[in-house]
This record gives structure tokens, sequence and C-alpha cells, in this order.
């Protein structure tokens, strides 16, 4: 759940990408239809993230696509102030 003051963040996929990519994690290879795998260069952790375009992703589909490489919604929260 957020904390108070935390709203969760509205994200699309271009979004994500840079984000991905300024948390040391990089395309991977192309999986089945519109997902992807992406590796952490440090960690060789893997996720998969789903290409929509410009369309946002759902709670549930971030949480999922953040989780695997030790991120969560408030990263990206905290990232979009430092930039």
């Amino acid at each position: 759940m957020p904390e108070m003051g935390q709203t969760f963040p509205s994200v699309d996929y271009y979004e994500l990408v840079k984000f991905l990519n300024d948390h040391n994690i990089y395309f991977f290879r192309q999986a089945k239809g519109s997902h992807e795998v992406w590796k952490h260069s440090v960690t060789g952790r893997k996720t998969t993230v789903v290409n929509h375009g410009k369309e946002t992703y759902k709670r549930k589909t971030l949480k999922k696509t953040l989780e695997p490489v030790g991120l969560d919604f408030r990263d990206i929260i905290e990232w979009r102030k430092k930039r």
C-alpha cells in the first residue's frame, strides 16, 4: 500500500524504459508477442516487460515487472523527483 502522500505512479512503456536504464537494467531479448526480457547488469536478475507503448501500466503489471529486479513503485517516485 502507498504511504500517506504517495500515489501509485502512472507509467507508460517509454518512461519505464528510461527508469530501468537508469537503474542498470537493460533489454536482454525479445520474448513472445509484446513481451521483452530485461536483465540487471550487476545482479543478473531478469524481469519481463510488456511493451504496450503509451498505454499506462496497471498496478499489478507494474508491481510484477519491478519486483524480480528488487524495485517497487516508490523507486519510480524518487527517480521522478531527481529528474
